[in-house]
């Protein structure tokens, strides 16, 4: 589906709107309209649909029935750090959303300046997902209710764990030398059944909490894109504190032990169970363990690229950061030190990717 045009814009919002402006955001499958309304008062929306991409992003139109439910359970709950959803069309693919300009990605502004000087703009981030944690927590009936209402659901708003393709990436690691001992094995269930039973640790979370999706510049942050939002347990939701998203290397800085003190305390508004040491630090471990395994999972892949691709480098950043944040909350040391050893493994497979991660600036990011 291509954009919008400004006729079937202008009848989506009705009364009388009249379109001045549309500007695509390129790259994505989104534009900014300037609408003059039927009172003759004018608003900057932002409108997203549906696309054809080689990856399948947006692809689903359950993905915007998602998104049309998740904000407007938010905004039932009064969480204003999300954006106000003005209109919506399953069959055109179509939303339109509140504009939150002038903020701006919190990942630009790293890529620009790099993280001296954007730490409050990172302890506000995961403030920010605390707060939806504890917003939402106890509430997946109502979630649910409200989104089975707009048809069947997006399998990808489900945990994920290890991925599904990990038991035959597991073996065929295992296969080129990297074992994994039946003590790891028996963590590695007790990972999966945290994760996959969450108890009050269940909550909200948009799907994709990538610092590309947190807006800052003008007062509190906003937390934007809920097309694959669901319930999940939280600590998932909490996992980029610690871990290298897919647009930078590293994240190594003693930062990270504030965020994750942010994100706890905000969290336990709503989950008194965060103030558990025990509880917490298996849940954080556990989900930081789960994200690097199942980036692994693209072992054949990144075995394909070329000599120095980043993706090789970034691999080993993060399962060494998932055994660092594990030890942390002196939970899972079979796995971490498994996760350790699969990164020294890798180092010695792909000697291109042998560097010191310690010469890499926090948030370097990945070209």
């Amino acid at each position: 589906m291509g954009p919008p045009t400004p006729q079937a814009l202008e009848a989506l919002l009705g009364a009388g709107a009249r379109v001045e402006q549309l500007e695509p955001l390129a790259p994505w499958s989104v534009a900014r309209g300037r609408v003059r309304m039927g009172d003759g008062s004018t608003a900057s929306l932002i409108v997203k649909w549906l696309r054809e991409h080689p990856q399948g992003l947006r692809t689903d139109i359950r993905q915007i029935a998602t998104e049309r439910a998740a904000l407007e359970f938010l905004a039932e709950l009064g969480f204003a750090r999300a954006p106000r959803l003005i209109a919506a069309d399953h069959a055109a693919g179509l939303l339109v959303i509140e504009d939150l300009a002038p903020r701006t990605p919190l990942d630009a502004r790293l890529r620009a300046e790099g993280l001296a000087g954007l730490e409050a703009e990172m302890l506000d981030y995961a403030r920010c997902l605390g707060e939806l944690g504890a917003a939402t927590a106890g509430r997946a009936g109502r979630y649910e209710a409200m989104r089975a209402a707009y048809g069947p659901v997006d399998p990808s708003t489900r945990e994920r764990g290890f991925g599904s393709e990990w038991p035959q990436v597991s073996k065929r690691l295992a296969t080129l030398g990297l074992t994994i001992a039946d003590g790891v094995e028996r963590e590695l269930a007790r990972i999966l059944s945290l994760l996959e039973s969450p108890g009050a640790f269940l909550t909200f979370t948009n799907g994709d909490t990538q610092v590309n999706n947190f807006l800052v510049g003008e007062g509190e942050g906003r937390l934007i894109d809920y097309e694959a939002a669901g319930f999940r347990h939280a600590l998932s939701a909490a996992v980029l504190i610690h871990m290298p998203g897919s647009a930078f290397m590293t994240v190594r800085a003693p930062l990270c032990v504030e965020l994750e003190r942010a994100y706890r305390e905000a969290l336990a508004v709503g989950v008194p169970q965060a103030t558990d040491d025990r509880l917490f630090g298996a849940g954080m471990a556990g989900a930081c363990l789960a994200f690097a395994l199942d980036r692994l999972t693209r072992f054949a892949l990144l075995d394909s690229r070329p000599a120095g691709h980043e993706s090789r480098i970034q691999m080993i950043s993060t399962l060494e950061s998932a055994a660092t944040a594990a030890r942390g909350h002196r939970a899972f040391p079979r796995t971490a030190g498994w996760a350790d050893r699969a990164a020294e493994w890798l180092r010695r497979r792909w000697p291109d990717a042998d560097l010191d991660l310690d010469s890499y600036a926090p948030y370097s990011p990945r070209v």
